[in-house]
This record gives structure tokens, sequence and C-alpha cells, in this order.
């Protein structure tokens, strides 16, 4: 076990994005606080934080998926979390839900519990457009946009996870991300800037870790993204979004596409950065 730090051997030192078993997507029953904090360990990993899903039990949803992953829900990690974290440094957030139409899963007074808050944009995106009549890539990107506003106007996260990835249209991914002009994502990331909310590398949105890359959905578009984002100045944070201890492995994978957005200590969200 001890070779693999030479094996990972990476400058990606925090995960700020982990699930565990508390999260219904979750089903390796191993993936729980001490084989994730042993492994992160393992990895070089400085900084971790527990992120499960969590709909705030005063925010009202007809929706059994998150009837059970409330506040009290997701803070049983913190008993979870062992004595010894094998030198990691661990915090505790979550990571809530955004439905569209002004429908957010956490209150301010909530999200002020936590340590960091991730707040999605796109998980309910097929549902959504189905909603709404929305068939045409244009119009997908242009609801991208609208809700990347929204969910920053609720003032309730820290971070934004897996930003413009188009969930459930992987088979015209860099159409849609075609559409979303510079302009209007500099508009995104520099509001994203001002209010302090960072901005997710995450494994999933780069389709070469998912062996999703094709001549439809590419890394390229989504580093053009974060080019954007860097040039408005935000920061970012890392996430592997595992819900497995094997998704774990997937962080390392980051590091090319880090090195070639060129993004340093400095522009990390302070929160992760490492001593």
């Amino acid at each position: 076990m001890g070779c693999l730090l030479d094996e990972y051997n990476m400058k990606i030192n925090h995960d700020a994005h982990m699930h565990t078993f508390l999260s219904n997507c979750c089903h390796d029953e191993q993936h729980v606080p001490l084989n994730i904090l042993k492994k992160a360990s393992q990895m070089g990993i400085k900084k971790l934080c527990f992120t499960d899903h969590m709909w705030a039990k005063e925010i009202k949803l007809d929706d059994a998926w998150y009837a059970n992953q409330d506040f009290n829900h997701v803070m049983q990690v913190k008993n979870m979390i062992p004595k010894d974290t094998f030198g990691v440094d661990v915090l505790i957030g979550c990571e809530t839900e955004y439905l569209g139409d002004g429908l957010i899963g956490i209150s301010q007074e909530t999200a002020s519990k936590f340590d960091f808050v991730l707040a999605p944009t796109n998980h309910d995106l097929t549902n959504y457009f189905q909603r709404k009549g929305i068939i045409e890539s244009k119009e997908m990107a242009e609801n991208l946009i609208q809700r990347f506003k929204e969910v920053l106007s609720f003032d309730v996260a820290n971070g934004i996870a897996h930003p413009f990835l188009p969930l459930g249209y992987f088979e015209r991914g860099d159409e849609i991300l075609s559409y979303l002009s510079e302009e209007e994502l500099n508009e995104c990331f520099s509001m994203a800037n001002e209010k302090k909310v960072s901005i997710e590398l995450n494994t999933d949105t780069f389709a070469s870790n998912w062996n999703r890359h094709t001549d439809h959905f590419t890394n390229e578009a989504f580093l053009r993204i974060f080019e954007i984002a860097k040039k408005a100045k935000c920061k970012f944070h890392f996430g592997s979004d595992a819900h497995s201890l094997e998704d774990m492995d997937l962080l390392p994978k980051m590091q090319r596409f880090v090195d070639w957005l060129k993004i340093e200590e400095d522009d990390i969200n302070p929160l992760f950065r490492t001593p």
C-alpha cells in the first residue's frame, strides 16, 4: 500500500466533493469515512470534504428520493470520522439540489451550519427540459446559463458542482456547449467570483475519464469553459464526486487538465489550500 504515494504523485491534494453510503446513490458498502480517509491519505490528499446529497426538511418537496436525506441524516457522518484521520484535514459539507423555477434544497440558515455547500445546476436537467418543452441544443445552453445565475442568486453555495455538464445529453454535449458564448460565460463566472463561489473541476466533467470522449462530447469543450472561468479570476476546487472507493482513482487523472489550464495555488478556493 505504501507505493500508492509514488503511484499517484499528484499535485491535486484536496477533494471537495466526496459522497459516502449516506447518499442514496452510493451502493458501495465499503465507502465509509474510515476507508475513504485511509485511501485519500495514500493518494496524497491533504484536505477532504464529505458532501452527501441533502435536501433540508424545512423546504417542502414531494420526492421520495430526497425524503430521508435531510440535514440530520447527512450530519451523521461526523460521528463516523475516525479519531485518526491519517493526516487528512476533514470538512463537513453537503451537495444540495436545484430543481429550477426557484426551488433549491437549502436555506441560508441551514447552509451556514456546513463548512462547504455544493450546489449543482444540472442533476434534474432531463425532467426540467421535458417540463419546459425544451428540445433544441441552443435552448438547453440558454437554460444552463440561466440556472447557473439562479443558483448563485440564492447566496447559499460555496461551490458550483460540475458546472454546465449536460447530464442526460452527452450524445450532443459539444453542440450544447458551443452555444455558451464567451460573453455569457464571463458574466456567469464574474458573478461567481464576486460572490466568492468556487468552480468545480469534477472528474465527471472530462469525457475521457469515463470513456465518453467521442466526436460529439470532448474534453476540449470544457477546457474552453474553464479557461474563461480562469480569465474571470474565479477560484476553483477539485472534486472526485466519488460514490465508491474505486471512483477516487479518477481524481489524479485530472492533473493533465489542471496543467493545461495552468491552475496554481492562488487559483484554488482558500478553504482548500494547504500550507
